[in-house]
């Protein structure tokens, strides 16, 4: 199972579910964080690949803002236990570290895409993990603010 796919999963169920009004759709989306969740290591992160039942820890940063984006919504919704809320915390400080700071200033505030599959960094900032990276640190300060908008359209 890799994660970035995983996690699009989750979400077309979460659209799914509230879109449709299919409490089953929104409860299969909240396991499969809860997977992720479950996964998750010690320093906060969580694997980027499951394979041959083993957790493989190359994070990419998409993935790590999909399952915290995810976390928040089923958090919100109680399809996912506030126990969670710990482990999604520390998807936090995983997000930051690949923010590009002091550096040149075209990409100064850009999010990092992580790790390669083979496990070395990939220092290069782009768009859309930028944009998954923004979307997802909003939500979830909106998240403890209890103000998220809840459309069904957010992720899509």
């Amino acid at each position: 199972t890799n994660a970035h796919p995983h996690c699009y999963t989750a979400e077309g169920l979460w659209v799914a579910g509230i879109y449709l009004n299919k409490k089953e759709y929104l409860l299969s989306s909240a396991r499969g964080v809860q997977w992720l969740l479950d996964m998750q290591s010690d320093d906060g992160y969580i694997p980027r690949l499951y394979l041959d039942d083993t957790p493989i820890y190359s994070e990419r940063l998409d993935a790590v803002s999909q399952t915290l984006r995810l976390a928040a919504l089923h958090l919100d919704n109680k399809h996912l236990a506030e126990a969670y809320s710990f482990r999604a915390e520390n998807l936090i400080p995983v997000i930051m570290n690949y923010q590009a700071r002091d550096t040149d200033i075209r990409v100064d505030g850009g999010f990092y895409f992580g790790k390669s599959s083979s496990g070395e960094l990939v220092w290069h900032v782009n768009s859309w993990v930028t944009a998954f990276a923004i979307q997802t640190l909003k939500m979830y300060s909106e998240y403890y603010r209890s103000n998220l908008a809840m459309s069904p359209f957010l992720l899509v």
